[in-house]
């Protein structure tokens, strides 16, 4: 009878208000006529899409689907690889006859990766910089997206 009721208690109610698994598609595109950039980044992106699907594919809260129709939120990686930045302070120097002179920090490569998030019709970017302790564009990109989706579970379970 204890067990019974333990079971009634403890079990039922995390049955009842379980979770299901959001839907996603994480896809990279290249350009169908078959030419590419300058700096094509086409590698840098496929790697972020497989290192998205590692991620995402350990998550319970989420399932990966093998086409767009299947999805409630759609995940294209637009851009990975290095990208260069001003770091550094500006640095203003008054010269003579109240004139000045601002300097910026030098140009500086970053890693860094962009996706493109969309759920129906709404839509927004997540940007990452390559993480510390080796994760890699893909990794970084899945963690900003679970934030997403825990923030937004209960509109996207509604759909």
């Amino acid at each position: 009878m204890k067990l019974l009721l333990t079971l009634l208690v403890v079990v039922l109610p995390s049955i009842a208000f379980a979770q299901s698994p959001i839907p996603i598609y994480v896809f990279t595109t290249h350009d169908a006529t078959g030419l590419v950039a300058l700096e094509d980044t086409s590698k840098e992106r496929t790697a972020a899409v497989a290192d998205m699907k590692k991620r995402l594919a350990k998550n319970a809260r989420v399932r990966l689907v093998d086409t767009p129709d299947a999805a409630t939120v759609t995940i294209e990686v637009v851009g990975a690889g290095m990208e260069w930045t001003r770091q550094g302070s500006a640095v203003t120097t008054y010269v003579g006859n109240g004139q000045a002179v601002t300097r910026q920090g030098p140009n500086t490569p970053e890693a860094s990766a962009r996706a493109m998030l969309r759920s129906g019709t709404f839509e927004t970017q997540i940007d990452t910089s390559l993480g510390p302790f080796g994760r890699s564009y893909g990794e970084n990109l899945a963690r900003k997206v679970e934030t997403w989706i825990e923030k937004n579970r209960a509109t996207l379970e509604s759909k």
